[in-house]
């Protein structure tokens, strides 16, 4: 098993190398200095990090929410990076707007606002049809958030330095990378969107309790909880 473990290591390791290698190459750096964003090409090192897997959960969107992301965004002190594909007025959206009035009510207390950013790309035909081309994205202004998406007006987080905005560019380039950082220091990467989730029916929720055990009986604890090194 230790010879396993070292062995894929050193793959790992090699193909790391042979990564930045290539995006070192000239003619690779002037190609890619095109893309956005494009800060790493003067300095492909830059994308390397360490990591340990923390835990992975098993649930619906809605689940992954409530018992992984909403805990860790109550932990953090400093900011809150929320980026997902789909958005939509939900409960898993509903669980989310109750985290941050918490999380605004805790920086109130601490005299300190904690930043948060939102960014999505898909919530509605009408949205992804009149989007701004730009790679910029849209910012939503304050005053529409709660009419546009459904998160609670200014007022009731006001702890909070929050700033939402959606990217997409015609006509099909939705953005679908899900990702949460908290505090720069832990990141999870869930397969769920902030989107049209229910709370499961009671037999549901019975036959994934029996589920869960299962998983957990076989040594396993599905969203990826990282923290960096």
């Amino acid at each position: 098993m230790l010879h396993d473990l070292v062995g894929m290591d050193y793959n790992i390791l090699s193909a790391s190398d042979d990564l930045i290698t290539t995006l070192s190459r000239p003619e690779v750096a002037t190609e890619t200095h095109k893309d956005s964003p494009n800060y790493w090409t003067s300095q492909p090192e830059s994308l390397m990090t360490e990591c340990s897997v923390r835990s992975i959960h098993l649930g619906n969107g809605l689940s992954i929410y409530q018992d992984c992301i909403i805990p860790q965004l109550l932990a953090a002190e400093e900011e809150v990076i929320i980026v997902t594909c789909f958005w939509a007025r939900s409960d898993t959206l509903t669980a989310s707007n109750h985290g941050l009035r918490q999380l605004s009510a805790k920086a109130l207390r601490s005299g300190k606002k904690i930043r948060v950013r939102f960014c999505f790309s898909s919530s509605s035909l009408f949205q992804k049809l009149f989007h701004s081309p730009s790679l910029s994205g849209r910012a939503y202004d304050a005053s529409r958030w709660e009419a546009t998406l459904g998160l609670p007006n200014q007022a009731e987080l006001s702890g909070l330095d929050m700033r939402v905005k959606s990217i997409f560019v015609l006509p099909f380039s939705v953005m679908h990378p899900k990702f949460v950082l908290i505090d720069r220091k832990v990141i999870l990467l869930p397969s769920c969107n902030v989107s049209w989730v229910s709370s499961p029916s009671h037999e549901k929720r019975n036959a994934y309790a029996d589920y869960m055990a299962a998983i957990r009986k076989a040594g396993l604890r599905a969203a990826w909880s990282f923290t960096a090194q």
